[in-house]
């Protein structure tokens, strides 16, 4: 899936629950420092004796997504989205608890409407563009990608997602320079290398997209996938020597490239 930018975890709706209950202090501070495993003790404990409250049950949601249960995290999202239907936040996180899941097509509707309501969260329309684009609906994801980047400009992540989308659609001008805005927002991350060059590759251009592969080579050495689609470019260039040895290097980092 493609990669999605959640909100800090401390980042989260605040309904005025929490002078209610020191255990939902403890709770939220066990979620802001990463203590998962705590986090879920305590929510479950607080869900039985504050059940209407809708921070704790966002929260709890949170942690569910954390500790790798979006299923459950949905569950509880759209509780606390029952009891505080207005807050964009809360929106986000179900929206991607309910991708995560497998729920793509569930996740538009909280996601959209989050951009509605809070039209300056970065997040909400980066997480709704990210989910059109999975759901193979590029055109329609290139709106509020756009608007993600001019939020966020720095957003790597971002810029790919909307790079992705632009080439699926045939704007490959447009494409290219979302692409560029990946390195040079992560210059030291070898994804936007890669995405660059295969993009330039399947447009018919190995010779630009040559320098980029081995500039991710250089940042990713054990990525066999890396070596595999480099060992592509140099068969197109005809070089079938770099060829053979990217693809025998494919081959001992992951022998199903065999």
């Amino acid at each position: 899936m493609t990669d999605f930018v959640s909100p800090p975890a401390s980042q989260v709706p605040l309904s005025g629950d929490a002078s209610l209950s020191s255990p939902l202090t403890e709770a939220r501070m066990a979620l802001e420092t990463g203590d998962w495993p705590t986090a879920e003790t305590l929510y479950e404990a607080i869900l039985q004796t504050l059940p209407t409250g809708s921070e704790a049950w966002a929260l709890a949601g949170i942690v569910a997504l954390q500790l790798g249960n979006p299923t459950l995290a949905a569950e509880r999202l759209a509780q606390a989205r029952i009891r505080q239907p207005d807050d964009a936040l809360t929106l986000v996180w179900l929206g991607q608890a309910l991708a995560f899941s497998g729920q793509l097509a569930a996740a538009l509707e909280p996601l959209e409407t989050a951009c509605g309501l809070a039209p300056t969260l970065y997040d909400a329309h980066h997480a709704w563009g990210t989910v059109l684009v999975e759901l193979k609906r590029p055109l329609e994801a290139i709106r509020p990608l756009m608007r993600a980047v001019k939020l966020n400009p720095a957003a790597a992540p971002t810029w790919l997602t909307l790079g992705l989308a632009l080439a699926a659609t045939g704007e490959d001008e447009a494409a290219v320079g979302a692409m560029a805005q990946v390195i040079a927002c992560q210059p030291e991350d070898a994804t936007g290398y890669h995405e660059f060059a295969r993009h330039h590759l399947a447009n018919g251009r190995p010779e630009l997209a040559k320098p980029l592969f081995m500039q991710a080579c250089a940042l990713a050495p054990g990525d066999a996938q890396l070596h595999s689609d480099t060992s592509g470019c140099f068969d197109a260039l005809g070089d079938m020597e770099a060829a053979v040895r990217h693809y025998d290097r494919a081959c001992d980092l992951d022998p199903t490239f065999a």
